[in-house]
């Protein structure tokens, strides 16, 4: 797919992982449509019964890329973002996020 974006099958389940580790996998306009790519790509697929997304590095995902150029423009960057999310509620498969993060102890209680 993309070294963004890095898809795998592995025993029924398709495996995204989002790999833009050295900015926390902050969302760009480019990086939203790289995912709703593998998304859309792994429900068309009969040999996948599962998604998993995860985040490589220490961050799932640490929201918009406000570096970025296109992080700046809201009205648009929200229009992408928002269409990961239709792209997983609309999903033939069920699609589960693995996310990578330390939770501290307090918050469970």
């Amino acid at each position: 797919m993309s070294e963004q974006v890095i898809t795998s099958i592995h025993n029924k389940i398709g495996i995204v992982e989002l790999n833009r580790p050295h900015r926390l996998n902050a969302l760009t306009i480019h990086f939203s449509r790289l995912i709703v790519q593998a998304l859309e790509a792994f429900n068309n697929n009969e040999q996948v019964a599962v998604v998993v997304i995860t985040g490589i590095g220490r961050n799932f995902c640490a929201g918009t890329d406000l570096k970025n150029e296109e992080g700046l423009n809201t009205f648009v960057a929200l229009k992408e973002y928002n269409a990961i999310v239709r792209s997983i509620v609309n999903h033939s498969k069920i699609v589960v996020a693995a996310i990578n993060v330390y939770i501290s102890s307090i918050w469970l209680c």
